[in-house]
Protein backbone atom coordinates (compact mmCIF):
# COMPACT_ATOMS: atom_id res chain seq x y z
CA UNK A 1 0.00 0.00 0.00
CA UNK A 2 1.61 3.54 -1.03
CA UNK A 3 0.52 6.32 1.33
CA UNK A 4 0.79 9.32 -1.08
CA UNK A 5 -0.09 12.67 -1.20
CA UNK A 6 -3.37 13.11 -2.80
CA UNK A 7 -5.17 16.19 -2.99
CA UNK A 8 -8.58 17.07 -3.79
CA UNK A 9 -9.55 20.93 -3.96
CA UNK A 10 -6.28 21.60 -2.63
CA UNK A 11 -6.76 19.85 0.57
CA UNK A 12 -4.63 16.84 1.70
CA UNK A 13 -7.39 14.04 2.24
CA UNK A 14 -5.68 11.95 4.73
CA UNK A 15 -5.42 15.36 7.07
CA UNK A 16 -8.92 16.76 5.62
CA UNK A 17 -11.04 13.68 6.29
CA UNK A 18 -8.66 10.73 7.14
CA UNK A 19 -9.15 9.17 3.57
CA UNK A 20 -6.45 7.41 1.32
CA UNK A 21 -6.03 6.75 -2.32
CA UNK A 22 -6.12 2.70 -2.60
CA UNK A 23 -3.07 1.65 -5.39
CA UNK A 24 -5.53 -0.15 -7.74
CA UNK A 25 -6.31 3.44 -8.84
CA UNK A 26 -2.89 4.08 -10.24
CA UNK A 27 -3.78 1.43 -13.05
CA UNK A 28 -6.92 3.97 -14.05
CA UNK A 29 -4.54 7.01 -13.42
CA UNK A 30 -1.43 5.84 -15.87
CA UNK A 31 -4.10 4.35 -18.34
CA UNK A 32 -3.07 6.09 -21.92
CA UNK A 33 -6.39 8.05 -22.94
CA UNK A 34 -7.79 7.03 -26.64
CA UNK A 35 -7.44 9.70 -29.21
CA UNK A 36 -10.89 10.73 -31.20
CA UNK A 37 -11.96 8.51 -33.98
CA UNK A 38 -10.59 9.47 -36.99
CA UNK A 39 -13.21 11.43 -39.70
CA UNK A 40 -14.46 8.68 -42.35
CA UNK A 41 -17.08 8.97 -45.52
CA UNK A 42 -18.56 6.38 -47.09
CA UNK A 43 -19.08 7.25 -50.68
CA UNK A 44 -21.42 5.11 -52.82
CA UNK A 45 -19.45 6.54 -55.74
CA UNK A 46 -15.96 5.29 -54.33
CA UNK A 47 -14.91 2.28 -53.50
CA UNK A 48 -14.07 1.68 -49.75
CA UNK A 49 -14.17 5.00 -47.60
CA UNK A 50 -12.07 7.97 -46.87
CA UNK A 51 -10.16 8.16 -43.83
CA UNK A 52 -9.09 11.88 -43.41
CA UNK A 53 -6.14 11.47 -40.34
CA UNK A 54 -5.32 15.03 -39.04
CA UNK A 55 -4.01 16.43 -35.48
CA UNK A 56 -4.71 13.29 -33.06
CA UNK A 57 -6.84 15.03 -30.37
CA UNK A 58 -7.61 13.05 -26.97
CA UNK A 59 -11.21 11.71 -26.54
CA UNK A 60 -12.77 12.54 -23.00
CA UNK A 61 -11.80 9.55 -20.35
CA UNK A 62 -13.49 8.12 -17.37
CA UNK A 63 -11.48 7.37 -14.34
CA UNK A 64 -12.05 5.18 -11.41
CA UNK A 65 -11.07 5.58 -8.18
CA UNK A 66 -10.92 3.97 -5.22
CA UNK A 67 -10.79 5.47 -1.88
CA UNK A 68 -10.54 4.05 1.76
CA UNK A 69 -12.18 6.37 4.79
CA UNK A 70 -11.12 5.80 8.48
CA UNK A 71 -12.60 7.03 11.57
CA UNK A 72 -11.78 7.06 15.52
CA UNK A 73 -15.31 5.89 16.45
CA UNK A 74 -18.84 4.42 14.15
CA UNK A 75 -19.65 8.60 14.17
CA UNK A 76 -16.08 9.77 13.17
CA UNK A 77 -15.81 7.97 10.03
CA UNK A 78 -19.51 8.91 9.17
CA UNK A 79 -18.85 12.55 9.30
CA UNK A 80 -15.83 11.88 7.49
CA UNK A 81 -17.12 9.79 4.51
CA UNK A 82 -20.43 12.48 4.49
CA UNK A 83 -17.90 15.18 4.52
CA UNK A 84 -15.76 13.59 1.59
CA UNK A 85 -18.34 12.53 -0.77
CA UNK A 86 -19.94 16.30 -0.34
CA UNK A 87 -16.61 17.38 -1.69
CA UNK A 88 -16.46 15.46 -4.25
CA UNK A 89 -19.91 16.62 -5.20
CA UNK A 90 -19.31 20.21 -5.25
CA UNK A 91 -18.55 20.93 -8.92
CA UNK A 92 -14.92 20.61 -10.58
CA UNK A 93 -12.66 18.04 -8.25
CA UNK A 94 -9.22 19.61 -8.95
CA UNK A 95 -7.15 15.82 -8.11
CA UNK A 96 -3.38 15.94 -8.22
CA UNK A 97 -1.52 12.96 -7.10
CA UNK A 98 2.25 13.76 -5.51
CA UNK A 99 4.09 11.14 -6.76
CA UNK A 100 2.18 11.27 -10.48
CA UNK A 101 3.32 14.84 -10.17
CA UNK A 102 0.12 15.12 -12.21
CA UNK A 103 -3.26 17.06 -11.47
CA UNK A 104 -6.21 16.35 -12.96
CA UNK A 105 -9.78 18.22 -13.91
CA UNK A 106 -12.89 16.17 -12.84
CA UNK A 107 -16.20 16.48 -12.67
CA UNK A 108 -19.81 14.24 -12.24
CA UNK A 109 -18.78 11.83 -9.34
CA UNK A 110 -20.70 8.45 -9.94
CA UNK A 111 -20.35 6.94 -6.66
CA UNK A 112 -19.96 2.93 -7.28
CA UNK A 113 -19.56 0.54 -4.34
CA UNK A 114 -19.22 1.30 -0.66
CA UNK A 115 -17.86 -1.53 1.62
CA UNK A 116 -17.49 -1.19 5.49
CA UNK A 117 -15.26 -2.54 7.92
CA UNK A 118 -16.56 -4.63 11.60
CA UNK A 119 -17.91 -1.59 13.19
CA UNK A 120 -18.61 0.92 10.88
CA UNK A 121 -15.22 2.88 11.49
CA UNK A 122 -13.47 2.26 8.07
CA UNK A 123 -14.54 1.68 4.33
CA UNK A 124 -13.99 1.90 1.06
CA UNK A 125 -15.67 3.31 -1.61
CA UNK A 126 -15.45 3.27 -5.82
CA UNK A 127 -15.73 6.47 -7.24
CA UNK A 128 -15.98 6.56 -11.09
CA UNK A 129 -15.01 10.58 -12.42
CA UNK A 130 -15.76 12.11 -15.55
CA UNK A 131 -12.85 13.77 -17.63
CA UNK A 132 -14.12 15.76 -20.06
CA UNK A 133 -10.38 16.78 -21.73
CA UNK A 134 -7.61 14.67 -20.92
CA UNK A 135 -5.33 17.75 -22.65
CA UNK A 136 -6.03 19.91 -18.98
CA UNK A 137 -4.00 17.36 -17.10
CA UNK A 138 -1.44 19.94 -15.60
CA UNK A 139 2.25 19.27 -13.87
CA UNK A 140 2.53 19.91 -10.29
CA UNK A 141 5.28 20.64 -8.81
CA UNK A 142 7.30 19.03 -5.53
CA UNK A 143 5.55 21.45 -3.20
CA UNK A 144 2.44 19.67 -4.53
CA UNK A 145 1.29 23.62 -5.48
CA UNK A 146 -1.97 22.88 -7.23
CA UNK A 147 -4.58 26.19 -6.92
CA UNK A 148 -2.20 28.23 -8.65
CA UNK A 149 -1.86 26.19 -11.44
CA UNK A 150 -5.81 26.20 -11.74
CA UNK A 151 -6.45 29.41 -10.80
CA UNK A 152 -5.98 30.23 -14.50
CA UNK A 153 -8.55 27.84 -15.82
CA UNK A 154 -10.86 27.86 -13.30
CA UNK A 155 -10.90 31.32 -11.37
CA UNK A 156 -14.75 30.92 -10.35
CA UNK A 157 -13.94 27.52 -8.39
CA UNK A 158 -11.42 29.81 -6.00
CA UNK A 159 -13.70 32.50 -4.68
Amino acid sequence: MILDKVYINGQDILSTWNAFMLDTSYNSLLTPVNPKPNIENKNRKEHGKRVLIGDLKLDESTIQLLFHIQGSSTSDYLQNKKAFENELRSGWILFAVQSLKTAYKLCSPEFLDLSTGIGIREGTISVRFAEPNPDDRKEIDDEGNILTIFANTFPNTFD
